[in-house]
This record gives structure tokens, sequence and C-alpha cells, in this order.
């Protein structure tokens, strides 16, 4: 028996909520391994402390695959740090300063649409303040540690993912209720 026009609206209106569902899933992937990366940096890269010698702020422009999307800016800071470790253990750079030879390594902080978002890091981490660094020792990456999930997790696509996933999960749940108030009771799975 063919679905009548109501029925078919309800059956689309679910069909579009798990389209929704499926994009918010896929959304999700990369701020997943995100949130994993800052995760395994914080717990099983080696820490060491530091100290803050130059920051220096650094921009790119962002050419968004769409050609109706604008472009745009993005910040960082480029932390120079000198490094609490002995010259042979030293997973940066030794170099000439004042004088020494020292440990130093250079620590990026994650892409900000704003400039003045970037530079609340150097207000965090002035020149000559403390840090700590964690390091892969398998190539030359550090992050600076011990820095709030607030200011390094991707907050914007975190909320778009769960705004998708709201907004999908509402016409599959709308989709349904109103296919039974029909008298449909088949489901598109």
């Amino acid at each position: 028996m063919p679905l009548t026009v109501k029925q078919q609206q309800a059956q689309g209106l679910r069909l579009g909520g798990y389209f929704a569902l499926f994009v918010a899933a896929l959304s999700s992937i990369n701020w997943l391994l995100i949130v994993h990366d800052d995760y395994v940096m914080e717990h099983q890269w080696p820490a060491a402390s530091g100290t803050v010698y130059s920051a220096t702020e650094r921009t790119r422009e962002v050419i968004p695959p769409s050609i109706r999307s604008p472009h745009y800016e993005v910040y960082w800071l480029e932390f120079m740090m000198i490094l609490d470790l002995p010259l042979d253990r030293c997973p940066g750079t030794v170099m000439d300063l004042d004088g020494q030879q020292r440990c130093t390594g250079e620590a990026r902080t994650p892409a900000e649409r704003s400039s003045n978002a970037a530079e609340q890091w150097s207000v965090r981490h002035p020149r000559g303040s403390k840090v700590v660094v964690h390091y892969d020792t398998q190539s030359d990456r550090m992050v600076l540690g011990g820095e709030s999930i607030f200011n390094v997790y991707p907050w914007r696509k975190i909320a778009t993912t769960l705004i998708i996933a709201l907004v999908g999960a509402i016409m599959v749940v709308f989709g349904r209720n109103w296919a039974t108030a029909l008298g449909d009771v088949v489901d598109v799975k």
C-alpha cells in the first residue's frame, strides 16, 4: 500500500534526522582526535620544567574548500623556552644563550580565530615565567603543559557537532511520533 503524503513527510523527516546524526558522528572524529592527542601529551609524554625566553605571534590565512565561505586568519604563538634538562637529554636544540650552552625548545599554541585569544597565551605565560613542557621523544614536538581544557580543546567544533546531533535526534523523534500518530508503524533504518 502506498504511503500518504503525510507518511512520506514523516519518513523523510526521520531519514533527514538519521543523516544529521551521521554527519554529527563524522564531524566528531576530528575533535575526538584532538582531545585524544591532548590526553596522550599530558599523560604519556615526559615533562620538563622550563622558562619562557620569548613568544612570537604567527598568523596565516585559511582558505576554506567552499568558494562561498570567506577566507579568515588564524593566530598562534610560538614560545621559545629554556628547558631545565641536561644537554645530553635535550629534546630540542642546544643553543648559546647569554654565554652558556642551554637546552631550548619551541612549543606552538593551538590556532585561534582571534588575535586577542592568541595573545592570552602570552598573558598567561609572560617572558621569564616558569612553565611545564611536555615533549615527544620520537619527534621534536613540544607543548605547554598544565593548560585548562578550555584553552586547548576545539570548543567551536564540539558545539557544532552537539547542535547537529541534537537537531538530528529531534527530527528522528518527531518523525517517529508523527508516523505513529498517522498509523505508520514501519520504521526506516
